[in-house]
């Protein structure tokens, strides 16, 4: 797959947009010129994958993101309770409520929903 360098630098300018963060504010805590920035967010330059990772980190968002756009995260109501409920877990009840979700799903499944009345 060839990255679309034009197309990954107009996601960043509109998130940065977005966030209201300048061009100079997201150089400065990137550790970046802003000439850089602006070169980037035109698809003039490629930058490397550990400038892309930083500047998500800086707005809030993935690489995927950039890569992809928000079609790829397409919201899902339910997932996005289901994700909230993870945030302030540990790891270790992060992967127990999986495990119970998991093994939940898989006693829906095999019952088809009959028990539940679905």
């Amino acid at each position: 797959m060839e990255l679309d360098y034009t197309l990954i630098g107009k996601r960043i300018q509109t998130i940065r947009v977005q966030k209201k963060i300048t061009q100079e504010k997201l150089a400065e805590q990137a550790n970046l010129s802003t000439s850089y920035i602006s070169a980037i967010e035109t698809g003039t330059r490629h930058p490397t994958l550990d400038t892309l990772c930083n500047i998500g980190e800086i707005l809030g968002t993935t690489v995927d993101n950039f890569i992809y756009g928000d079609s790829y995260f397409e919201s899902d109501p339910m997932k996005e309770k289901i994700l909230k409920e993870f945030d302030d877990c540990s790891s270790e009840e992060k992967d127990l409520l999986y495990d119970l979700l998991a093994a939940s799903k898989d006693v829906i499944k095999k019952h088809k929903g009959a028990r539940f009345g679905w």
